[in-house]
């Protein structure tokens, strides 16, 4: 009986250990697949961004730090932009919050994701 218990105790803590070893990676994939994103306005197709999927992905630098981005013009590309002149495109998170992005400045502008800060509108240096 008493060999039983030590088993278990033994059991118990290996998987603390395990899931102590963890190297945030799984933190920040968690993170990603949590936090939709979806890009609507005078667009014919809304996207939802819940991680870089399948669309083209880049690096750039910004502050010192290179960060893997999806252009937007990427997602533009996707979306269908409609009409012409003064479009408006909109992000939106789950939180409610929205923010424009001018359709001149698409061309330049980039999404990045991180666990801290979630998806984030850049541009590079």
């Amino acid at each position: 009986m008493k060999t039983n218990k030590l088993l278990v105790l033994l059991f118990c803590c290996l998987v603390l250990i395990f899931c102590a070893c963890s190297d945030g990676k799984n933190a920040a994939d968690s993170a990603l697949a949590q936090s939709d994103l979806r890009l609507t306005g005078d667009v014919q197709n809304e996207l939802y961004l819940s991680g870089y999927g399948e669309y083209e992905v880049a690096q750039i630098e910004k502050d010192g730090q290179k960060l893997t981005v999806i252009p937007m013009t990427a997602l533009l590309e996707a979306a269908v932009v409609n009409g012409k002149g003064d479009i408006s495109v909109f992000s939106a998170a789950p939180d409610g919050v929205m923010a424009e992005i001018p359709y001149e400045q698409m061309n330049i502008c980039y999404l990045n994701f991180s666990a801290d800060k979630g998806w984030e509108c850049v541009a590079p240096n």
